[in-house]
């Protein structure tokens, strides 16, 4: 199966956004159609996990899931810090074995 790994980083309203890529096993360029939608599920679990998180931690803030273009968008309120949000989306990534880098680290890596 094709290897899942989380970028870190803000979308265009500051919001905490986590951008997923997806490395396919060796001597394949891209996932097959099956690995596709496994991908997504795996998705779609993290995010729901997050928001059971956020609710017994009594947080408000907002989870949108994208599986299309492999995103989780988590938004807090006015004086929620980011850098809270990013350490509980780090924490949940952790528990579920997806290895983790910043935007700036990433875009390093490609040049």
């Amino acid at each position: 199966m094709a290897t899942l790994t989380a970028v870190l980083g803000r979308n265009e309203y500051g919001s905490v956004r986590i951008r997923f890529t997806v490395l396919p096993e060796p001597g394949r360029k891209m996932p097959t159609g099956a690995e596709e939608r496994q991908i997504s599920a795996r998705i779609y679990r993290l995010a729901a996990e997050m928001e059971e998180q956020l609710a017994n931690e009594g947080e408000t803030w907002a989870v949108s899931v994208s599986t299309w273009d492999r995103k989780i968008d988590i938004e807090g309120g006015d004086q929620d810090l980011p850098a809270n949000i990013e350490r509980f989306a780090r924490r949940c990534l952790s528990a579920q074995a997806i290895p983790v880098a910043t935007e700036t680290v990433a875009k390093r890596r490609a040049r």
